[in-house]
């Protein structure tokens, strides 16, 4: 993931673009980038995408997209990847609280089915971890019926 890291900065950097013009060069959200830049490992829609830019960007060093997970980005002995993590996710948060409005409030219904319909599963799978966050019974429920599953789906 480092080199991963290393090789998207220098080509950002080569390309004399802004992250936001960048990214759309890359059919991406800035906030996608931003994440990746600063070490958030990449969804695996990404992983095609990354391979055809960054040919050998994880096979050289013998990193994979997968090296840092969450999990493994908290087992710093000094707390600071945790309070990366919390501070990524309370941006993220409320980034997600203003999409969540506009899915709501002022998307139509036709832009709210083609918005779930392009994530596709990444949205059932964001739901279903929404919808286990509303109490522990949720939470069991959805392991019970095998909607929450992180081995099958690859594992932090």
């Amino acid at each position: 993931m480092a080199m991963f890291v290393e090789r998207l900065q220098e080509d950002l950097r080569q390309s004399g673009k802004t992250r936001a013009d960048y990214a759309r060069g890359w059919d991406l959200a800035r906030n996608t980038l931003n994440n990746w830049l600063s070490g958030v490992s990449p969804a695996r829609r990404f992983h095609e995408k990354i391979n055809a830019r960054f040919p050998g960007a994880f096979e050289a060093s013998g990193e994979t997209i997968t090296d840092t997970t969450p999990a493994r980005r908290l087992e710093s002995k000094n707390g600071v990847f945790v309070k990366n993590r919390i501070s990524l996710a309370s941006r993220s948060i409320t980034e997600l609280v203003l999409i969540f409005e506009w899915l709501v409030f002022k998307a139509s219904p036709e832009e709210r089915n083609r918005f779930r319909d392009e994530l596709g599963e990444e949205w059932e799978w964001f739901m279903n971890l929404a919808r286990s966050l509303v109490n522990e019974k949720s939470l069991q429920v959805m392991k019970d019926e095998g909607r929450l599953n992180i081995e099958k789906r690859g594992g932090l």
